[in-house]
């Protein structure tokens, strides 16, 4: 279909891209959460599951703060409550690290992205979040080994002399085998 016409489709076109739609954030793998502008979860997705322990059912009309550790909680709803009055963003929106809390109040580390949708006076706020805990894991095992690596490498350091004669007597050996 042509983007001009659109326009002039027929309204069950709308409702197979919605199906569309709706299958595609279904069966993605990342958690998708729609919020009200008052915090409220309209919509969860079967990922939720995963990710937060939480079905999506138990999500829904739930406020946001279900999955925000407790000790994020107040920041949180003071930076969400001033974006929603001002507009002001106070944190990058794009694939930015932060913690959620699963159902079983243990916290998960998450890969986050937000966007914002206004349709029909009616604002909303999309947040698309991916378990990143096996990368921290393993970016922590790396961290551990280059700790350990440089721990090692200060041990094995030789004295300055040291180092001198050695570059003189292999200088004086390979002189004397040419």
């Amino acid at each position: 279909m042509k983007p001009s016409d659109r326009n002039s489709a027929p309204s069950d076109e709308v409702t197979v891209e919605d199906a569309v739609f709706r299958r595609l954030v279904q069966q993605t793998t990342d958690a998708v959460v729609i919020a009200a502008n008052d915090g409220t979860i309209l919509f969860a997705n079967q990922s939720v599951e995963d990710v937060f322990g939480y079905a999506p059912g138990e999500l829904e009309g739930r406020q946001l703060s279900a999955i925000i550790p407790e000790r994020l909680r107040q920041r949180h709803q003071a930076a969400f409550a001033r974006h929603v009055r001002t507009g002001e963003r106070t944190i990058p929106w794009n694939a930015i690290e932060l913690l959620g809390r699963c159902a079983d109040g243990t916290e998960v580390p998450l890969s986050v992205s937000f966007h914002e949708s206004t349709e029909a006076d009616s604002q909303r706020f999309i947040g698309v979040m991916r378990d990143i805990s096996d990368r921290k894991r393993i970016e922590h095992r790396l961290d551990e080994k280059t700790d350990h690596l440089t721990k090692c490498s200060t041990r094995v350091r030789l004295p300055s002399q040291f180092d001198r004669r050695t570059v003189k007597f292999s200088r004086r050996t390979n002189a004397q085998a040419s």
